[in-house]
This record gives C-alpha cells, sequence and structure tokens, in this order.
C-alpha cells in the first residue's frame, strides 16, 4: 500500500479522489511562521509547532496535537518495504515541509522506497483527473537525496542562518531543482540591511506609498507578484499586523487583529486558552475591507530615511534563528549576502532567555 505525505487537505483530497493511495498524510504546518529551532526528535518539535500555530491562528491546541500525533503515528508505522510518495510543489511553503518530512524519514532508518514528485505548478488547483499527470514525473529518493534534505534541514533550524546562506550555493541542491530558489527567497525574508524590512513588508509598503488600499487589496497584489506563491492569507494579515501594531506604526487603519475574530481572547493569552469563535461576517468584511494607509513613519522608512527595527525592534523567528534587536541577522539585497548582526560583543546571557511555549 502507497502512503502519500503532501502539503495540506486540498491536495490530499484531490489525490485520494484520483484514486492515487488509500492513505494520504497532510503535512499541515507552516514553516514560515514562528519558530521553528533544531530539536531532538520530532515530537519535541511539535510541541513547540503546536503552541505557536494555536496562538498565531487561533486553532484550539488539542487539535493542533492531535493531528501532529496522528502525523507522527504515520511515520512510525511505515513497513520498511512500504512505498511513499513525497507530492509537494516549488514554492517555499512547500520546500520547507518537503525537507523536514525527508529529515523525519531519514531518522527513522526503516524507509525503503522512497518516490519524489515535485510539481513545478500549484497542486491544490488541479482536478482529479489533471493532478494525475504529475506521477509521471517522480522519482526515486537516494541515500544522497537524503543527507542533502537533512543538511538543508538542520540548517533552517540553527540558531544562525548562516549555515541556509552558505547551503544555497552549494551546486549539489540541483538534484532538487525548486530549492535554491526558495532558500534565496527564505533569505529575503530576514530584516533588510537598509530599512529593517522583509521583501513581503516593503512590498506593502511601496504598495500603499501612492494610495490606500485593503488588505485583501494587499494580499492579491502581493500573490500576484511573487513569482512562486508561499503565503497564505492569514500568514499575509500577520505580517500587515506586525506593521500596524508596532510600538510606532507603519499603517493604520486596520481595526482588530484577523485571530481575534476567531476567537475570545484574555490579558494573559496563551495557547491553552484559545477557544474558538463563531467568527462575525461583519467583523471579517470590515477587516479585509478596511482602508489602509502610510504613517509618517511609515513613509520615512519605506524611503530610506529610518531603519525600522532601531525604532521598533525585533522579536521574530526565522526557521530557528531567533532575531532581537541585540541578534538581528539581516539581508542585504544590493549584494545578495546575509549580515551579521553588528557587534557579537552585544550579545548577553539575558538575550537567550526566550522560553518556548510548551503543551501543558
Amino acid at each position: 500500500m502507497t502512503l502519500i505525505i503532501t502539503n495540506g487537505d486540498i491536495v490530499a483530497d484531490t489525490l485520494k479522489s484520483a484514486g492515487l493511495a488509500h492513505t494520504i498524510v497532510p503535512w499541515r504546518d507552516t514553516l514560515i511562521d514562528g519558530p521553528v529551532p533544531l530539536t531532538s526528535d520530532l515530537r519535541t518539535l511539535d510541541e513547540i509547532r503546536a503552541a505557536f500555530l494555536s496562538e498565531a491562528f487561533a486553532v484550539p491546541l488539542h487539535e493542533i496535537e492531535e493531528e501532529f500525533a496522528h502525523r507522527r503515528m504515520q511515520l512510525e508505522s511505515i513497513d520498511p518495504e512500504q512505498s511513499i510518495e513525497l507530492w509537494f510543489e516549488h514554492d517555499l511553503y512547500d520546500q520547507l515541509q518537503l525537507f523536514q518530512t525527508l529529515d523525519a524519514l531519514n531518522r527513522s532508518e526503516v524507509v525503503g522506497d522512497v518516490k519524489l514528485v515535485q510539481a513545478n505548478d500549484y497542486l491544490g488547483r488541479h482536478a482529479p483527473d489533471s493532478i494525475a499527470r504529475f506521477a509521471s514525473t517522480k522519482r526515486s529518493v537516494t541515500d544522497t537525496d537524503f543527507e542533502i534534505a537533512s543538511q538543508v534541514w538542520t540548517s533552517y533550524c540553527s540558531p544562525t542562518p548562516e549555515a541556509w546562506s552558505r547551503l544555497a550555493t552549494d551546486p549539489d541542491l540541483a538534484r532538487f531543482p525548486f530549492l535554491r530558489a526558495a532558500m534565496f527567497r527564505a533569505l529575503e525574508e530576514l530584516p533588510g540591511q537598509a530599512d529593517g524590512l522583509s521583501r513581503t513588508e516593503r512590498r506593502v509598503l511601496q504598495a500603499l506609498r501612492e494610495k490606500t488600499a485593503s488588505p485583501q487589496t494587499l494580499f492579491n497584489e502581493n500573490q500576484r507578484r511573487e513569482p512562486a506563491v508561499f503565503l497564505g492569507d492569514w500568514s499575509f494579515w500577520r505580517r500587515l499586523e506586525d506593521l500596524a501594531f508596532a510600538r510606532h506604526p507603519l499603517i493604520s487603519g486596520l481595526p482588530e487583529r484577523f485571530r481575534d475574530i476567531y476567537c475570545r481572547t484574555t490579558d494573559e493569552f496563551t495557547p491553552e486558552l484559545v477557544t474558538s469563535d463563531t467568527p462575525d461576517a461583519n467583523r471579517i468584511a470590515h477587516y479585509l475591507g478596511a482602508e489602509l494607509s502610510l504613517t509618517d513613519f511609515g513613509h520615512a522608512v519605506v524611503s530610506g530615511q529610518i531603519d525600522q527595527i532601531e525604532q521598533n525592534g525585533i522579536d521574530r523567528w526565522w526557521g530557528g534563528t531567533h532575531l532581537t534587536l541585540l541578534r538581528c541577522w539581516r539581508w542585504d539585497q544590493a549584494c545578495g549576502c546575509l549580515v551579521q548582526p553588528q557587534s557579537n560583543s552585544l550579545f548577553g546571557v539575558e538575550d537567550h532567555s526566550f522560553s518556548f511555549p510548551r503543551a501543558s
């Protein structure tokens, strides 16, 4: 019996309808958001990811924990003689899922026949009859592939982006035709050297420089301009909200955080207290149609007059790298190179005091 692992529910349902496998596991994690530190086992990382996803996307913690537990069970029950197929797309979202999956299979040491389907299109847009054509492109995953995959995944989870940046130019990555572009796109989501903005944030501010726009319009424009779309709508809303609710806001007009429409909140929010709420259609419409504009500070940042991180600070994760004011790795778009934090001597013990939210 063939086991297929793929990126999410839409593709899983389509593959099932196409009759390509009886058991299909959707990976269901947006690894471009939140902490993805290097851990000794998948269970530990799942706990960290579940806590983050629950808080960020208003999903009850137990639902994510159950989903991840089921995912682990499927991996742990793989028979050495079982045929496994990995169906993933070309964009950064899928590439990260693919390499986490390959690393997890590599660690299991019981996997035999693994084949890879690398789609140069968005599988979720296909019907059962058209998605089946990608099956003809599958190839066997070799020991060399597994070795490269574990190197790539480990570099993404490392406490600095240095290994990831070095690997992005490795000629051996040609074995995975979409990986290099995805790796460089990930680096562009680090704060920019001149303005402290990621490529996505900069695109938002540039769009608002000349005229107002709604969140929905900005999202649509971002998707249109992205060569390989990797941000879902909720991930994009979080980036908008970082700009709108910063200490010194860069945009104005956003009424609230999107996740608050979907759950009741408390003054001291924790994932364990997420309570799904029936979303108010009027609040959703008000959010998506809100008229957004740049603040004076936003104009100054997008004009290159101010580095927004110097004013707002930063507390964000890029894979396993915890970006803070004192440990802020940046990407210089002009030279296409990684820029180290300005002064390693500033790194104090207190800067490592972040505690991962853990499941109770």
